[in-house]
């Protein structure tokens, strides 16, 4: 507790108000108020875990997320989450305090595949 860090792994969850976050490792950096999670890869290079983050009803399926838990913003890498009637693909997505998004190589579909 020194480095003011927790490690948590292999199906690790965190629940802190309205936010949820579940992934195969994730780490509580509280020196800078932070989550950041990632999947894991397999002995066959295949990767699991992937973090699921859920802020109230919004989901984010990502590849990883880093969030300060004090601001509200994160970065997150490989985001896929439903937004109205269709789903969002972001390459790079950044979240501010006030839930808005802005993506970086974003795609929207009409099609959940």
């Amino acid at each position: 507790m020194d480095s003011k860090n927790v490690q948590l792994y292999g199906d690790a969850k965190i629940k802190y108000g309205a936010i949820e976050l579940e992934a195969e490792n994730i780490t509580i950096d509280y020196g800078n108020n932070t989550l950041a999670a990632e999947g894991q890869t397999d002995s066959t290079g295949r990767r699991f875990g992937y973090p699921i983050f859920k802020n109230g009803n919004e989901v984010y399926e990502t590849k990883s997320i880093v969030y300060n838990f004090i601001t509200g913003r994160a970065r997150i890498t490989e985001v896929v989450t439903q937004q109205g009637e269709g789903f969002l693909h972001g390459q790079t997505v950044f979240k501010n305090a006030n839930d808005e998004l802005f993506s970086i190589n974003k795609t929207y579909h009409t099609c959940n595949l």
